[in-house]
């Protein structure tokens, strides 16, 4: 399945071990702020609720990076 947005959905899929792999571009733009959009909104989570991913894969296209994390076991 693919998701494309939603911070407070990505959120609840992350906390219920839904999400396997994360595919994430890093552009060169700066947006900040408290209202600014976070890959995963929602309660956050606390210190050993924490899930971790390993990056797996790297493409860079200019100024561009495609990153690939998996979930680690």
């Amino acid at each position: 399945m693919l998701i494309e947005g939603g911070g407070d959905l990505i959120f609840q899929l992350i906390a219920a071990d839904r999400v396997d792999t994360i595919f994430m571009t890093l552009a060169p733009r700066i947006i900040g702020g408290v209202g600014a959009p976070s890959l995963a909104d929602g309660v956050g989570f606390t210190p050993e609720s924490i899930r971790d991913f390993s990056l797996t894969d790297l493409e860079r296209l200019g100024d561009e990076l495609y990153l690939r994390y998996d979930r680690k076991s």
